[in-house]
C-alpha cells in the first residue's frame, strides 16, 4: 500500500462515519451539520497536511523534513529554500561521485546530477527530491536514460545517504552489511554532517526519510549538536587492517574534515583513492593540492589490491624529477 493509498483508505473511514452520523442526526431530530463537524475538520486536516507528505514520500527518492523557528510559518523565505536545496545537491553529488567512481578525466559537476523537487509540503517543512535522468545540451533526455551510470550513482548516493543518517557511524555492522564500501560510507558520513543544521540556520532539526514498496525508512534527527558531534567524530584518528603505500596525484581537498583524493595512481592510473589525513602524518593539506605523493595508511583490503578508503599517517612529497621533497616545507 502506498502513502498516498493509506490517506485515501483513512479518508475513506472519515466518509463513512459522516454518512453514518448523518442517518443517526435524522432519526433523532438532530443538526447534522454540528454533529458532523468535527469529522469534517478531520477530512480537512487529513488532505491538507498528511496528503501533501504522502505524496512526497510516494514519488521522492529521499524527503527532508526540517523544523525550526525559520520554519514556522506556510511561508518560508525563498532564499531559505534555495540554500537548503543546494546544499542538498552539493551532499548527494559529493557521495554520487564516491559511488561511480569516476576517472579523474571525468568532466562533471553538481549540475549533472538531475535532482528535480518532487514535493514540498507545509507542517514544518517537506522537502521531497528525485533523481531524474540527465538531459543533453539540446534539451532531450539521454538514450541511456534510467541505466545512465550518473542516474545510477545518484540514486545509490541518496540510498547510503538515507542509511548512514540512520546509523551515524560508517564503521558500524549493520552500516558495513547495507553499504559495503568504505569510500562511500565515509563520504556519505561526511555529506550527513554538512545535512545537519547550524546553530546560525534558525533550523533545529532535519530528518531524512525514504520508501519504497516494501517499507519506509527514517534516519536519526539531525540537529546542531550532533553536527559538532559528527565534525569531532570524522577528524578521529581510525586504523584499518591493511596497512598499503600508494602513489598518486593530489585533488580535490576537503579541508574541514581533512580529506582528499588520491587519483592518477601509479599502480592504475584509472583508480583513486579516498584519503583521510591523520594528525600523525603532520603536514599542512592545503600545501598538497596537485602535488605527486606517496601515502601510507591503514584502509581495507581489496582484491585489486588498492584500497577504496585510506587513513593517512605519512605523505612523502615528490618533486617533477621524482625526488623526495624536504618534509618541513608542507608541515
Amino acid at each position: 500500500m502506498t502513502w498516498v493509498t493509506e490517506v485515501h483508505s483513512k479518508a475513506h473511514i472519515l466518509l463513512g462515519q459522516i454518512e453514518n452520523a448523518r442517518r443517526l442526526a435524522q432519526r433523532s431530530g438532530v443538526d447534522s451539520d454540528a454533529l458532523c463537524r468535527e469529522l469534517y475538520r478531520k477530512v480537512d486536516e487529513l488532505y491538507e497536511t498528511e496528503f501533501p507528505l504522502a505524496k512526497a514520500m510516494d514519488e521522492s527518492d529521499l524527503v527532508f523534513h526540517l523544523e525550526g523557528p525559520a520554519l514556522r510559518d506556510h511561508t518560508p523565505k525563498l532564499k531559505l529554500i534555495e540554500a537548503i536545496f543546494s546544499n542538498i545537491r552539493q551532499q548527494v553529488f559529493s557521495v554520487a561521485k564516491a559511488v561511480a567512481q569516476l576517472r579523474d578525466d571525468a568532466n562533471i559537476s553538481d549540475q549533472d546530477v538531475e535532482l528535480s523537487l518532487s514535493a514540498l509540503a507545509p507542517g514544518s517543512l517537506y522537502i521531497g527530491i528525485k533523481a531524474e535522468p540527465p538531459e543533453r545540451h539540446d534539451g532531450q533526455q539521454h538514450m541511456l536514460g534510467a541505466d545512465d551510470p550518473i542516474l545510477r550513482a545518484t540514486r545509490e548516493a541518496m540510498r547510503s545517504i538515507r542509511i548512514i543518517s540512520k546509523y551515524l557511524d560508517e564503521d558500524s555492522i549493520e552500516a558495513r552489511e547495507e553499504v559495503p564500501d568504505a569510500k562511500v560510507r565515509d563520504a556519505a558520513l561526511v555529506a550527513v554532517a554538512r545535512l545537519a543544521p547550524t546553530t546560525k540556520s534558525g533550523i533545529a532539526r532535519v530528518t531524512i526519510a525514504s520508501s519504497d514498496e516494501k517499507r519506509s525508512e527514517v534516519g536519526s534527527p539531525l540537529t546542531p549538536k550532533l553536527r559538532k558531534e559528527l565534525r569531532h567524530q570524522l577528524r578521529q584518528d581510525k586504523t584499518g587492517p591493511t596497512q598499503f603505500s600508494i602513489r598518486g596525484d593530489v585533488r580535490e581537498l576537503d579541508l574541514d574534515f581533512r580529506r582528499f583524493e588520491l587519483r592518477r595512481l601509479t599502480l592504475d592510473p584509472t583508480a583513486s583513492v579516498r584519503c583521510q589525513l591523520l594528525p600523525d602524518a603532520m603536514i599542512n593539506l592545503e600545501t598538497l593540492a596537485g602535488r605527486h605523493v606517496e601515502v601510507s595508511g591503514f584502509g581495507e583490503g581489496a582484491s585489486s589490491g588498492i584500497p577504496r578508503m585510506l587513513r593517512v599517517v605519512r605523505v612523502t612529497v615528490f618533486n617533477e624529477m621524482g625526488v623526495a621533497e624536504d618534509p618541513g616545507l608542507f608541515a
